[in-house]
């Protein structure tokens, strides 16, 4: 079955050491990843 819009680069998997979990979601997320942390974060009350 596939996503609508989700991607990867088929390298990560044979990559040694695999690449950081953090570093994979911003590049397939971007933005919306980003804004998802934000908000996260200031629902933590972390940011104003």
């Amino acid at each position: 079955e596939v996503v609508t819009g989700f991607w990867l680069k088929t390298e990560w998997l044979w990559r040694k050491p695999l690449p950081e979990v953090e570093d994979i979601l911003l590049e397939v997320g971007g933005d919306n990843y980003i804004n998802y942390l934000t908000e996260k974060f200031r629902r933590y009350k972390s940011l104003p």
